[in-house]
């Protein structure tokens, strides 16, 4: 997994650089400041979690965090807030756009274990903490083969048949779209990846 450190203080984003390395987080982004953070995110759309103070320059964790998640491309991305203070205002704002996590600071190293360590060991075991599950495009398509009649899929294309009707999509397009709902109300999904 790859993960962003959007922070302005160099000795934070150190603390953070140097636990989350324990963890065995393969590659590990810095900023500054919002700004410099949402054009790594743009430049490596793979990272997998983002770790976001409040009270940044340029642009605030709360704006850099509306942008994630206004954008389909990020919709995979788990984000820690790591902040000080967080206003009542703030906690509201963060509330809404469903964060996924809070670390103090001063720095809690249990707290952020707590809150890291789960969504870490999610991914590695192809699942996530909010019930969904990670697939290769390989393993889409050999599930999908072996679970579903209806269904006819090879490595280009999807084929859904019912009673007269078929729809068909190709599966980049599958990807690109990012997840696969199976029921509305359940919010169950399937996330798909090109590993």
């Amino acid at each position: 997994m790859k993960a962003l450190i959007a922070e302005d203080s160099q000795i934070m984003r150190k603390i953070v650089k140097t636990n989350l390395a324990k963890l065995s987080i393969s590659k590990i982004y810095e900023a500054p400041d919002g700004e410099s953070a949402l054009n790594i995110l743009n430049a490596n759309p793979n990272i997998g979690i983002i770790f976001t103070d409040i009270n940044m320059p340029s642009m605030n964790g709360i704006e850099l965090c509306k942008k994630i998640k206004s954008q389909q491309k990020f919709a995979h991305i788990k984000i820690i807030v790591i902040s000080e203070y967080i206003s009542e205002t703030a906690k509201e704002a963060l509330s809404g756009l469903k964060v996924d996590g809070y670390v103090p600071k001063p720095f809690d190293l249990k707290t952020f274990n707590d809150t890291v360590i789960p969504i870490i060991e999610a991914r590695k075991n192809g699942t996530h903490a909010d019930g969904g599950v990670d697939l290769s495009k390989v393993d889409l398509v050999k599930k999908i083969q072996e679970e579903s009649p209806l269904i006819t899929l090879d490595a280009q294309e999807l084929t859904i048949s019912f009673n007269k009707m078929s729809v068909t999509m190709s599966v980049d397009k599958l990807l690109e779209f990012g997840k696969i709902k199976s029921d509305e109300e359940k919010k169950d999904y399937v996330e798909l990846k090109d590993k």
